[in-house]
């Protein structure tokens, strides 16, 4: 660290990290950062600011290290499996997973850049950051064909970049006998796919529900039939025969789905990419009430966008 005429900050770091969750080849990772600040309310043309307790601007770039990943996940475990031997069930023991002994650290790039105010004595504080974080080498479990023996294999794989702004203002509205202080926090975050290996694009299901995570899209993307309306009379002919593609056992009143490949039918083709999961944007205000030896705190809390 080095502080010069508390103008101007630096800082730097360095973390060799070993973890034997990872594979002989790649247990260990290095991981450097550094920042620097700079006080401009200390500088000799500041001065007669004397209302200004604190501006400051400053940015920072480093590298964070994740292996939470479980124990032994690089080896080959065994499992207790039974098979036939004529006609007599036997029990045994094989390989339950594929080992990975390059398995190694997921990193994380993150680069800051921000604002600190603060006046009036530090009865108003205003904090600005804006960020950029890149993941790679994700630990995931990518999908293999049945004939490896195993259904997923795990290994490093793909990036991910996370972008947005944060800004936290703090009022200290009466300070004394009786005290009353207000917080507001806004965040806004991009969440974006960047690689993902030799795909392009993957889909899970969870809860009855579908998910895309898609190079260039954000990750976990609800993947669903799209709707138009509900199903009218005008959709079915005299004897009940529908008119519009639909599927099995629909009837007038039901959801009316979208033949996206106008193929004549509704089915899992013609599922198609919509919204995200995540906000725009997440605020929060707290207001802090004291008296004596009492307090009272209130917070709201919310967020726009999303779906």
């Amino acid at each position: 660290m080095y502080d010069y005429k508390e103008r101007y900050l630096l800082t730097a770091s360095v973390r060799y990290d070993g973890s034997s969750r990872f594979g002989s080849n790649s247990k260990w990772g290095l991981f450097p950062s550094f920042s620097g600040g700079w006080k401009i309310n200390e500088e000799e043309f500041m001065k007669e600011a004397d209302w200004l307790s604190l501006l400051k601007v400053r940015a920072s770039w480093g590298m964070s290290g994740n292996d939470r990943i479980g124990d032994y996940a690089y080896m080959a475990l065994l499992g207790s499996y039974n098979t036939s031997w004529g006609d007599t069930k036997v029990s045994g023991v094989a390989p339950g997973n594929m080992a990975n002994q390059d398995l190694q650290w997921e990193s994380t790039k993150s680069l800051n850049v921000g604002i600190d105010f603060s006046a009036f004595k530090n009865r108003v504080q205003v904090n600005m950051d804006y960020y950029v974080n890149k993941t790679e080498d994700l630990l995931f479990k990518v999908t293999v064909p049945y004939t490896t023996g195993f259904d997923t294999y795990l290994t490093n794989i793909g990036s991910i970049e996370n972008r947005g702004w944060e800004i936290d203002i703090t009022t200290h509205n009466l300070i004394k006998p009786f005290k009353w202080s207000t917080s507001l926090n806004l965040s806004w975050n991009k969440n974006k796919v960047l690689s993902m290996g030799e795909i392009d694009q993957m889909i899970t299901t969870s809860w009855d529900g579908q998910f895309l995570t898609k190079v260039g899209g954000p990750v976990s993307q609800y993947y669903c039939y799209r709707t138009d309306g509900l199903l009218q009379p005008s959709d079915f002919d005299a004897d009940g025969k529908a008119l519009v593609p639909i599927m099995a056992g629909q009837e007038v009143g039901n959801v009316k789905y979208v033949d996206q490949n106008n193929d004549g039918a509704i089915t899992t083709d013609d599922y198609v990419p919509y919204g995200k999961n995540l906000p725009d944007l997440i605020y929060g205000i707290t207001n802090r009430f004291e008296w004596k030896n009492f307090d009272l705190s209130v917070l709201f809390t919310g967020q726009s966008g999303g779906d």
